[in-house]
């Protein structure tokens, strides 16, 4: 299974509508992640449901991941109407 078969259909038409493209995706390594995924394999920690999308930083030469970058499905909302990470 490649990266970008994790993604679902939505994901996907998301993605075609701004330009990108599957391919783009699996080079890029993007992939859905559950909250147990983006915490064991991601190092996520904040509060809440952190289940999304990692957009993985990788190094040019060696390929490895750096860090990511993760699009939230479900991101915690402050009482100001902004996003927070903590309670």
């Amino acid at each position: 299974m490649t990266q970008g078969e994790s993604l679902i259909a939505a994901d996907l038409e998301q993605f075609r509508r701004i330009g990108v493209t599957p391919d783009l995706l699996d080079s890029a390594r993007v992939r859905r992640v559950t909250d147990c995924e983006a915490r064991r394999d991601y190092g996520i920690t904040f509060d809440g449901d952190v289940s999304g999308i990692a957009f993985p930083y990788l190094n040019p030469t060696t390929g490895f991941r750096l860090t990511a970058r993760l699009r939230r499905d479900n991101p915690k909302m402050g009482s100001n109407g902004g996003l927070t990470t903590r309670s």
